[in-house]
């Protein structure tokens, strides 16, 4: 695959000749009322290829007469690939140069590639456009503007790192807020879940989200509805869905739309209490004084198996009843600790007909039980999120100090005043008053009147959740293009001198800045020898090593690079001396503000945000050869070149064939393109691919020796090439 390079230039020169002649319009197109129309790229396309897994080359070949009026077939040629798996690469043999692309594509290990800016037609060939690769300047030309060579903004189209379009989802660290618990979040409208993660959803997500192990839906800053085995829904407008799985599935369950109280009330007997009862025993009766009472009264005390203590207090007469019977009999009394299966009964005053009783005797024991209509004391808890309440009666107006009083349905009357009054309805809490007002209990609810002891706890008791998602920027970023303007901003120090840098690697000098050249310069002669300007400077390690105050001829090599200065600088640069350290700030302003990666030169627009913005003049809706490069904001991207098919019209270096540059737009639309730029088109247009046996060119016929009079030497092509290990 040897290639004559003076013949690539030979071909350039000629070019030139006739890059401006016009080729035939129809009345319509040249007078800008239609564009022509771009057949549709169909599924099956003419070629199919695949360099490596992830990139796809297709053709599609539309008959002479198909895309439009000429005599020729066109080719329509696309590589496609993501830049999420694959990288750019601006790719030259330095400067001032035009490169052999079979060459090119082997050299830089690309699987394909297209040619890209447009370049001086005249030797040396200079491009149009700056280059940048992985953040590093390689070239930055000036532009003869108004007689004069300039530092001017420069079209570029670059790669970068943008964020995430929301409605495509992104990985990123958040939380989900309530006032007990905070919930990790992991990312943004994601179409999947992984093990033990949650994900919010917000108005961006279209359709259902996935389903969760369990899902939350936020709204107006509260919990407004909760499903604990997980429900595959739609956004609610105005709402945030969390679904989450595993480990963070069980937290989010934990969370109520409605906070939950739990109401725990021990009965009478757990507490004791205080009734008059009566035991009968062999025809006599008995008064009874109470149930399970911590201090014995006149009278008998029962004491059941709810008494909580070791041991019951010790009467003067015990006895032990078991099945109806007096199982045990003490005399002198005993503290004797009551079973499942058995009641005590402490006398304190036993009558003589007490103690006449016998083991054996049949004991029937008739003891009435307090009840909520009657009301009683109590042990419980009200308790939920906010914490734990104690309770020590139901139904009972009695004053106390250290616990809370439960009112039910029973009530039926205004409950006393308390600090705090909480409202239960079957389990939910549906108000909390913190002025503790009397209220009435409705069937199914609890009043709790809380003593000042509680009353902070009592207001923490919420009718709803409030809660807050956070969401902290996306940690994935998406690498796309960007369509902008570029100028150098660097600038050449020395101790307090600053001088501004125009140009790297550009043979040309502006009257207001440094031009530098650095080992990516060859001259014109490939001999690295740079074109004298008033003053001259070499840097060697980040020193001044050479200085020539009224210029010089000056050679770049692998250790030295070499400053040019403008006349305005000579005073400046002749007070300086060798050895002095010299910064070199080679730095660019983008007019996007983006932080941009591989920067080239380009044309005009052809799709932006989605809308093709080509108009149909005579420039555009000429049928020449195409180069464009298309991408979406989620890392796709497209070459895309339109050529004639045959390899033999040779017309002295010029090309007939093709498309219309709003043609182009519109195949990139149809392809998935929201925005494209045009690149060199005409005796420039070319793409290459990688195969097994080597490079093949792609948008026109390949012969066996893969020569072929329309390729054509350019400064610079753009590859995509595999990313660096990380």
């Amino acid at each position: 695959m040897k290639r004559d390079k003076q013949t690539g230039i030979a071909a350039l020169v000629a070019a030139a000749l006739t890059c401006f002649a016009l080729v035939p319009q129809t009345a319509q197109a040249a007078s800008g009322v239609n564009c022509l129309d771009a057949p549709a790229l169909t599924e099956k396309p003419s070629g199919t290829w695949t360099p490596t897994s992830g990139i796809s080359i297709n053709t599609w070949n539309f008959a002479q007469g198909v895309s439009h009026w000429g005599p020729e077939a066109t080719r329509v040629s696309v590589a496609s690939t993501s830049l999420n798996s694959f990288d750019l690469k601006v790719m030259h043999d330095g400067f001032p140069n035009v490169s052999d692309p079979y060459a090119q594509l082997t050299s830089n290990n690309a699987f394909a590639s297209i040619n890209t800016d447009f370049f001086d037609l005249s030797w040396p060939a200079f491009a149009w456009g700056p280059v940048i690769n992985n953040r590093v300047p390689e070239y930055l030309p000036l532009t003869f503007k108004d007689d004069l060579w300039q530092r001017v903004w420069l079209k570029v189209v670059a790669t970068t790192d943008e964020l995430p379009n929301p409605a495509d989802g992104y990985l990123a660290s958040g939380t989900l807020q309530t006032r007990w618990r905070t919930i990790a979040l992991d990312g943004v409208n994601l179409d999947s879940l992984s093990a033990n993660t949650a994900v919010a959803y917000d108005s961006n997500f279209v359709g259902l989200t996935p389903r969760g192990g369990a899902t939350a839906v936020v709204k107006n800053g509260v919990i407004s509805a909760t499903y604990p085995d997980g429900l595959s829904i739609a956004v609610p407008t105005g709402a945030i869905v969390i679904q989450a799985l595993g480990n963070q599935a069980v937290a989010l369950r934990k969370v109520e739309a409605q906070p939950t109280a739990e109401v725990v009330l021990a009965g009478p007997e757990s507490v004791g209490y205080a009734a008059k009862g009566s035991i009968a025993i062999a025809g006599k009766t008995h008064t009874a004084v109470g149930v399970n009472l911590a201090v014995l009264k006149k009278g008998a005390t029962v004491f059941t198996n709810k008494w909580t203590k070791a041991t019951t207090p010790k009467g003067a007469l015990t006895w032990v009843i078991k099945a109806g019977k007096v199982f045990k009999v003490f005399p002198a009394g005993s503290t004797v600790k009551p079973l499942s299966s058995t009641t005590v009964v402490q006398i304190l005053s036993p009558t003589p007909a007490a103690k006449a009783v016998k083991v054996g005797a049949i004991a029937k024991l008739n003891l009435p039980v307090p009840s909520t209509q009657t009301g009683y004391k109590t042990a419980g808890t009200i308790s939920a999120a906010a914490g734990k309440i104690e309770v020590g009666a139901i139904n009972l107006n009695v004053a106390n100090a250290a616990q809370a009083l439960v009112f039910d349905q029973d009530w039926n009357t205004p409950t006393p005043k308390g600090a705090v009054t909480i409202t239960i309805s079957n389990g939910v809490v549906t108000d909390v008053d913190s002025d503790g007002n009397t209220n009435q209990p409705q069937d199914g609810q609890y009043v709790i009147q809380v003593p000042q002891v509680f009353a902070s706890t009592a207001r923490s008791f919420a009718t709803t959740t409030t809660a807050a998602v956070t969401l902290g920027e996306p940690t994935n970023r998406v690498r796309t293009l960007t369509s902008t303007y570029i100028r150098s901003n660097g600038k050449v120090t020395v101790g307090s001198d600053v001088i501004p840098i125009g140009a790297l690697n550009h043979n040309r000098f502006a009257k207001e800045y440094a031009s530098v050249f650095d080992n990516r310069w060859l001259g014109q002669d490939n001999n690295k020898l740079t074109i004298r300007a008033p003053s001259s400077v070499v840097v060697r390690n980040g020193l001044i090593a050479e200085i020539y105050p009224t210029g010089a001829n000056l050679y770049t090599s692998a250790t030295d690079t070499v400053i040019q200065f403008p006349w305005m600088y000579r005073s400046i640069v002749g007070s300086w001396t060798v050895g002095t350290p010299i910064d070199i700030d080679l730095s660019y302003e983008a007019l996007n503000n983006k932080d941009l990666i591989t920067v080239l030169g380009r044309g005009t627009p052809n799709i932006t945000d989605g809308e093709i913005v080509v108009p149909c003049t005579w420039t555009n809706d000429g049928v020449r050869p195409r180069t464009s490069i298309g991408w979406d904001h989620e890392g796709h991207v497209w070459l895309v070149t339109s050529s004639p098919t045959g390899s033999g019209l040779d017309n002295d270096g010029y090309r007939d064939g093709g498309s219309t540059v709003h043609q182009m737009a519109e195949w990139l639309k149809q392809l998935g393109a929201t925005d494209a730029v045009s690149f060199d088109g005409g005796g420039s247009t070319w793409m290459m691919r990688k195969a097994a046996d080597g490079p093949h060119r792609v948008d026109m016929a390949d012969p066996g020796d893969n020569w072929n009079p329309w390729i054509r030497y350019v400064p610079i092509s753009l590859g995509i090439v595999a990313k660096p290990a990380s």
